[in-house]
């Protein structure tokens, strides 16, 4: 802050003391700390450090009155943090029950499935057939047993063929279904 005026200042007032006051002064050391106290550069430093002090106290003050906020906020991070550490733990859970879903539950066992289903279906049918061939049944019961049979299969054979189709070419888009 200073360019040595402060001390040229009190070298020159040291300068135009005579032996005696200088002799005197050598001995007063109250004098000596008054001069120094008084000196622009000490008067300068001083008044600096007060502007400091009392910008520090402020500073402080505005972070202590600021210290409510914080701490609610700090409660507030605490408490999102716990329900997203529950929330994941949840997603983990019902991810794990997914993954085990989907395996079991994959295009190629449900496309099993319906395979046997429908093999199976086709076999009622054809025991239906027999016992009507056989005079077992009459034509009103084969009808009212087989149609829904036939048609059970029919849907059953389509969806299989889709299902087929679409595991062989998995990039292929599914067309738009109609409006």
């Amino acid at each position: 802050m200073y360019n040595g005026m402060g001390v040229d200042n009190f070298s020159e007032t040291l300068a135009n003391l005579s032996k005696s006051e200088l002799e005197a002064l050598l001995d007063d050391d109250a004098q000596i700390k008054k001069m120094v106290n008084e000196s622009p550069m000490v008067v300068d430093l001083e008044n600096r450090r007060k502007r400091l002090l009392k910008s520090n106290n402020q500073k402080a003050s505005d972070n202590l009155s600021l210290e409510p906020e914080l701490t609610q906020m700090k409660a507030d991070l605490i408490k999102a943090h716990t329900e997203f550490a529950e929330q994941l733990e949840s997603y983990k859970r019902y991810k794990g029950k997914l993954d085990k879903l989907n395996s079991a539950y994959s295009a190629n066992a449900m496309l099993e499935l319906m395979q046997a289903a429908t093999a199976e279906e086709d076999e009622k049918a054809e025991a239906l057939q027999s016992q009507f061939l056989r005079k077992e049944i009459t034509i009103d019961e084969f009808l009212d047993r087989m149609l829904p049979m036939r048609k059970l299969f029919n849907t059953r054979r389509v969806k299989i063929d889709k299902l087929t189709e679409i595991l062989l070419n998995p990039g292929r888009a599914a067309p738009p279904r109609p409006v």
